[in-house]
């Protein structure tokens, strides 16, 4: 296992990776209030035969929420990219980081990995500006603990009273705060002023079809205004895909990287000591 950190103005990023040093580099981008955790169950299956990078971007809930005022989410994303020298081959985004990526392809086309290949895993997308209106935003703001629930939810095993649920949910929302909570609308209403037409690389854009966070017409006009991407609908499940549909968001993004990022014939075998073991993250409930 390799891990480095770098500060900015007061602000962590930090670089977690595993698997053979020579093969591709697959880079995790988490969402707003997720840890590096989260991608455990592809590291898992994935660092055998890619060079897994995640990196822990300072909305992981770990930092206050003003890292908004220092960097945009895309420059922090880029930053983290030069800083720890990362030359990705594929990338796997999920919600927030995912619409960050999105937005980062779109505004630049130079930095290192600007033509991988993506699996955007349940990213939120505003596809026309007469839509990002007064009561979108309320809607958003007043349906935010009922997400943040949600999450809950998917990420824990344990039966939870309807107590211990709302007290969870509030300390959370406290957490999680006004501040981060702007980020996310800034990034996501600007969203109708990219240009999408110059991310001409492969794309799988994953959703849920009872994902309310993320409408699914929403979604569905990102992979239509993305000019290669396919658009996968996981039936009866919402925007936690990665922790309440584990297997089948693993065997999906191993195929797109089968597909459009392949390993050298070999590698598992001959890689001897250029491996690092895999079991940098492990999952915290």
């Amino acid at each position: 296992m390799t891990a480095e950190s770098t500060r900015i103005d007061g602000y962590t990023l930090d670089f977690h990776a595993c698997g053979p040093v020579d093969a591709p580099q697959v880079v995790f981008v988490h969402g707003m209030m997720e840890s590096v955790d989260v991608w455990h169950p592809l590291v898992q299956q994935l660092s055998a035969r890619y060079r897994c990078i995640a990196l822990a971007m300072p909305w992981n809930g770990q930092q206050d929420g003003l890292w908004g005022s220092v960097l945009a989410p895309e420059q922090w994303l880029s930053e983290g990219v030069r800083r720890f020298d990362i030359q990705p081959d594929a990338w796997i985004a999920h919600s927030f980081g995912a619409s960050t990526l999105v937005s980062l392809l779109a505004k630049d086309r130079t930095f290192p990995g600007a033509t991988a290949p993506a699996s955007l895993i349940s990213p939120f997308y505003a596809p026309s500006r007469r839509g990002v209106t007064w009561h979108l935003l309320k809607r958003y703001i007043d349906e935010f603990p009922a997400f943040v629930e949600q999450s809950i939810l998917a990420r824990t095993s344990r039966t939870l009273s309807p107590d211990v649920l709302t007290r969870m949910t509030r300390a959370a929302c406290e957490s999680f705060g006004s501040h981060a909570w702007i980020e996310f609308w800034r990034l996501f209403s600007s969203m109708p002023f990219l240009s999408l037409h110059p991310i001409r690389q492969q794309a799988l854009v994953i959703t849920g079809a009872d994902d309310l966070c993320s409408r699914l017409s929403d979604v569905t006009k990102l992979a239509t205004d993305l000019p290669a991407a396919t658009l996968d609908v996981v039936q009866d499940a919402g925007h936690f895909l990665i922790s309440s549909r584990r297997q089948a968001i693993v065997e999906k993004t191993e195929q797109f990287l089968a597909a459009h990022c392949p390993t050298p014939t070999g590698l598992c075998a001959a890689r001897g000591t250029g491996t690092e073991p895999s079991h940098f993250m492990e999952v915290t409930l």
